[in-house]
This record gives C-alpha cells, sequence and structure tokens, in this order.
C-alpha cells in the first residue's frame, strides 16, 4: 500500500484515481479487484479515490439488484464492464446481447454516465471475439448521432431523443418514424434522413456513392447534410410552402437509399464493385 501511494499521489502528483472494479471470479475466488477490495481504501485516502462498479447481464435479476445497491452504497458514478469475462460456463457477452438493456437503462436511471468497456488484444483462454469492438456503436452513436440533427415532429418542433433510457429511446424512435406523414413534408424528410443515418452508421449503406445530381454533386453523406440544412431552414412544409418541392425531391432519394434503390456512377470508381473484362 505504501507503495501505491508513493507511485500513485506522492512521485506520480495524481489528484484524484479511479478505481475500476474488475471480478473475473472464474479464475480469482475473491475477485481481481472486486468493489468492496476497491472501496476497503476510501478512508486511507479521503476526497482522492472514485470507485467504480461492474455488471455482467448474465447475472440478471441478482445483477440489477447488485448495481443498484452498489451505487447506493457507494456512489458510483461509473461502470466497469468486462465482456470477455467467463460466467457459468458463458465465455463473453456483448453490448448487443438483449439481456445488456436492463443494466443499461439502469445506469441511465441512477445516473451513472461514464460505461468503460474493456475491449484489447486478447489472452488466452479468453475469446478474441468477445474484445470486438463492433458492439460498442450500437448503444454509444445512434441516439446521439440523431439528436445531432434537426429532426422534425408534424408540427414543426424538433425531434429530439434523449429520455436517458435506451429502450425508451428505441420505443420513441420507431413510433415517430412509423407515424412520418407527407401533410409537413419536413416530418417525412426527417424520417428518412432518420433512416438512412443509422443504415450508414451499421454499415449497410455505403456512405461515398454518389446519390444526388442536381446541382452539386453529392454522395450519401453530403446529402445528408444537404437534408439536415433543409430542415433547420423550414420546419413546417405544408402545401404551397415554397421549400416543400426540394424537401420531397431529397426525402424521395433517402428514400430510395432506405429501400435498396440503385444509382448509376459516374464512373468506376465511385463503384461499390469490381468488374473483369472479358476477353
Amino acid at each position: 500500500m505504501e507503495d501505491f501511494e508513493k507511485d500513485v499521489f506522492t512521485d506520480g502528483y495524481v489528484d484524484k484515481a479511479i478505481f475500476q472494479s474488475t471480478y473475473l471470479r472464474e479464475w480469482y475466488t475473491n475477485g481481481f479487484n472486486d468493489i468492496e477490495q476497491n472501496a476497503s481504501l476510501l478512508d486511507r485516502f479521503p476526497g482522492k479515490l472514485q470507485v467504480n462498479g461492474r455488471f455482467d447481464p448474465r447475472d440478471g435479476d441478482a445483477g440489477l439488484e447488485q448495481l443498484e445497491a452498489d451505487h447506493a452504497k457507494y456512489g458510483i458514478k461509473g461502470v466497469k464492464l468486462y465482456t470477455a469475462e467467463w460466467n457459468a460456463g458463458s465465455r463473453g457477452w456483448k453490448l448487443t446481447d438483449p439481456a445488456a438493456v436492463p443494466f443499461l437503462d439502469m445506469c441511465a436511471d441512477l445516473g451513472i454516465k461514464n460505461i468503460h468497456i474493456h475491449k484489447g488484444p486478447t489472452i488466452r483462454p479468453l475469446d478474441r471475439d468477445a474484445f470486438d469492438v463492433a458492439d460498442v456503436d450500437h448503444v454509444a452513436s445512434d441516439f446521439t448521432d440523431l439528436n445531432a440533427l434537426c429532426l422534425r415532429n408534424a408540427d414543426g418542433t424538433d425531434r429530439d431523443f434523449t429520455s436517458g433510457i435506451l429502450n425508451t429511446n428505441k420505443k420513441n424512435l420507431n413510433t415517430w418514424i412509423l407515424g412520418a406523414k407527407a401533410v409537413n413534408m419536413a416530418y417525412m424528410l426527417s424520417g428518412q434522413l432518420a433512416a438512412t443515418k443509422l443504415s450508414v452508421n451499421h454499415g449497410f449503406t455505403n456512405p461515398a456513392v454518389i446519390v444526388d445530381t442536381v446541382g452539386t454533386t453529392k454522395n450519401v453523406t453530403q446529402l445528408m447534410a444537404y437534408a439536415n440544412s433543409l430542415l433547420c431552414a423550414d420546419g413546417v412544409t405544408l402545401g404551397g410552402d415554397p421549400n416543400r418541392a426540394e424537401q420531397e425531391r431529397v426525402k424521395n432519394i433517402l428514400d430510395k437509399i432506405n429501400n435498396g434503390g440503385s444509382f448509376v456512377q459516374p464512373t468506376a470508381a465511385n463503384c461499390p464493385y469490381t468488374f473483369l473484362a472479358v476477353p
């Protein structure tokens, strides 16, 4: 303990350190450094240590109860997630697993905003796929990206997804998109823009493909930015509005993208396929 104090606070000039709780009880009977072990140092270094918790969705209801109890006892502000950890025969989990949703929801409800996900080079016997970072985008970027857009409701007001609860945001997004009507073209354009943005985020749509040649040639990324500028400029485009026609034109292109439509590319460089010459 003296070495820790010297290395971190004396020689290291650290103002405040964060202890990330890691259990790994498949290999360590008492945990690698569980929250109780970490918390035992709080009194020795008052004001200098922040203890974070953890969760494992495979623990089910007992895990949710423990997360809530740890927050009540220690005021945790973050959780350390070790997705490659073994648990009762399971060799890892992903943030996209349905079982993870209640835990992420609870973190949002409790104000636990710092989600520390352990991803890195694997060592035996841990599985490499459990360290894959592909699951992070699904929970980290979707609604942050949408909140940055000028999405509109039927009445022209801003549409954001900021409940702080992932499941609620998903349900609200689904209801909002399915309810999009062209009475206010800005609402219909917003629904198509949101769908395209999510499709690009998840790798279903190539953002570099040229999709609009009217005026300045635009790829998917550029068209999304242009659509967003139209929505920022006019959020209520009813019949007779001078901006309605252009919003409808762009909406139709996004609709075509979202439904797998094809676009002729001006050069072979923009084509996602390679063609071999036949002699």
